[in-house]
């Protein structure tokens, strides 16, 4: 089943699907802050007007997203219904939430240092400093961090998508083959999907983490022309049956919809040949 969201078309830059698909999480280049649409009501709601970077904890109970005062930049983690917001991080320098841990203790998130380039960092939410830690600092731009179900690893993208343990211990393991980003862990933590946005290619990967790390080959779920966009182009809910996705209006290319992709095994496939 293939559903446009009912949200007015914009230059969406950044937008999450919360776990149980309920909710998006969005944010557009043409109307400042971040909002919140409820797909069975088909409204949507201002969550914060200077809201930016966005993702969900993965019980759904609360948002973490990025904001900008004019001189610091913060993440924050709010509830749903808006009554606690806990600050993470405080930083002058542009930061941004990626993932949680599933105990929510981790956050993994971006940081843009002074050589303006994007390392990847977590926090230890039950530390009562909440110090900033590396996750990984190489010469190139590492982002779009995300956590396996039991934090022994996470996954991340470079110029290839990467793994490295939690904590990391230098180790870096490959599962892109010729180009990937993007990626996400789901199926129970058995699967990485990835998109590759030079092929514009929906990849996948089987993982097996029981001894050791094991990598399948990467295959080919689809390919479609959806438009890579900054902060995420696509959102996928943990089981992988249902995937949130942009596309051009093809009267205008300067602006897009949202859409629903649920089991897209059957719809996507159909759409592609």
């Amino acid at each position: 089943e293939i559903d446009t969201l009912q949200i007015t078309s914009g230059k969406f830059n950044n937008f999450s699907l919360s776990p149980n698909g309920d909710y998006v999480l969005y944010r557009k280049y043409d109307e400042p802050g971040l909002f919140q649409y409820d797909v069975k009501r088909q409204v949507s709601s201002l969550v914060d007007k200077q809201g930016g970077m966005n993702i969900w904890s993965r019980d759904g109970k609360s948002i973490t997203y990025g904001l900008w005062d004019g001189t610091y930049h913060y993440i924050v983690d709010r509830s749903i219904d808006g009554v606690s917001i806990d600050t993470l991080v405080k930083s002058k320098s542009y930061s941004g939430p990626y993932s949680w841990s599933y105990d929510k203790r981790y956050l993994i998130y971006v940081y843009l240092n002074e050589n303006s380039i994007r390392d990847l960092m977590y926090i230890d939410r039950s530390h009562p400093d909440r110090q900033p830690q590396v996750l990984s600092n190489q010469p190139v731009h590492e982002i779009f961090g995300d956590f396996n179900p039991d934090g022994s690893y996470f996954v991340y993208q470079t110029d290839e998508v990467m793994i490295q343990p939690f904590p990391p211990n230098g180790q870096r393991i490959k599962v892109s083959q010729v180009g990937g980003g993007e990626p996400f862990w789901i199926n129970g933590g058995k699967e990485i999907v990835y998109f590759n946005q030079s092929e514009s290619k929906m990849m996948s990967v089987a993982v097996n983490t029981k001894n050791g790390l094991q990598l399948g080959t990467p295959e080919l779920l689809w390919q479609k022309p959806y438009l890579d966009v900054p902060g995420r182009a696509y959102s996928v809910s943990p089981d992988g049956n249902t995937f949130l996705m942009k596309k051009s209006l093809e009267s205008e290319h300067v602006r897009d919809r949202l859409f629903v992709v649920e089991n897209w095994m059957t719809e996507v496939m159909a759409v592609t040949n």
